[in-house]
């Protein structure tokens, strides 16, 4: 995330953040009699985070599963993203109206960046952890709480140094409407692609990764010497966070267990949060 005096200013700090399986052109919809499949993964490591495929030993992928699971995958694998979504929001008004808001907020004000950012990925990291490598269900809905809460706190500390939340001192509010929609616009186009073409894009793994680095190291530099990103890095980052939501959503298809959905749906949500938080920096941008 990123955060400044207007929204399209730069920032102090911004968060962000498969392996290979099964054939990139085998058609998922078909083959209603073939048995599942089991794919080791590597290391015996489900995985974690957004790059991370989350396949382990003994699982089966959505893709090699009977399509009556790979479908009821897909259906819960969104239901939980929809649910994380309102779930945020609901947690970011609860927080806004507790005790615990003004000496949060003062604490992430008086405090280096740098600092508030780990925090923000250490909690977000663990979160995602619990919701893709942990066998008990409750476990990973505790992991779910934990990463859609990250993002509620510092959603709401960004929403109020932008100015946001006081439009009278920053950004007109009606921003957020419309950077919201456009989310969900850029969202379900970048869905579309990767469900109409099937494709296996785990191909974009090692460039997500040195993307984010480069982008961390560019926020860093940003909070230690003191200068602006500005609206280039903006106008980048929706590029970083639609090769995400392109790779992730492939993974959905091709390459999570079948029984991950909550670890699926919440990998996706930080990408979306971060795509919905870059785009209202830019619509918000006043120079």
């Amino acid at each position: 995330m990123n955060h400044g005096q207007n929204s399209g200013g730069n920032p102090q700090g911004d968060p962000w953040g498969g392996q290979q399986g099964s054939d990139p052109h085998n058609d998922w919809h078909q083959q209603p009699h073939r048995q599942p499949r089991q794919r080791q993964g590597r290391g015996g490591k489900r995985g974690a985070g957004n790059l991370s495929s989350a396949l382990g030993p003994g699982d089966t992928a959505a893709a090699d599963a009977i399509p009556e699971e790979r479908m009821s995958f897909i259906r819960r694998t969104y239901a939980w993203l929809t649910g994380a979504v309102f779930l945020c929001v609901a947690m970011m008004g609860a927080f806004f109206v507790s005790p615990f808001f003004q000496p949060v907020m003062e604490f992430m004000v008086s405090t280096n960046w740098l600092i508030v950012l780990g925090l923000f990925i250490g909690f977000s990291w663990l979160g995602d952890w619990m919701a893709h490598s942990v066998e008990s269900k409750g476990i990973q809905f505790i992991g779910m709480l934990v990463g859609v809460g990250a993002y509620a706190i510092i959603f709401s500390y960004l929403f109020l140094v932008s100015g946001a939340l006081t439009p009278e001192y920053g950004v007109d509010s009606s921003v957020l409407v419309h950077a919201g929609l456009l989310t969900l616009v850029v969202f379900g186009a970048l869905t579309a692609v990767v469900f109409v073409t099937k494709k296996d894009f785990s191909i974009l793994r090692t460039g997500l990764i040195v993307l984010s680095v480069l982008a961390f190291g560019a926020i860093a530099a940003g909070v230690l010497f003191g200068f602006t990103l500005g609206l280039g890095f903006a106008v980048a980052m929706v590029g970083l966070c639609a090769g995400l939501i392109v790779y992730q959503t492939s993974n959905i298809l091709h390459h999570y267990p079948a029984d991950r959905h909550m670890g699926a749906a919440l990998a996706l949500f930080s990408s979306v949060g971060m795509l919905f938080w870059y785009l209202f920096m830019i619509l918000g941008f006043d120079g």
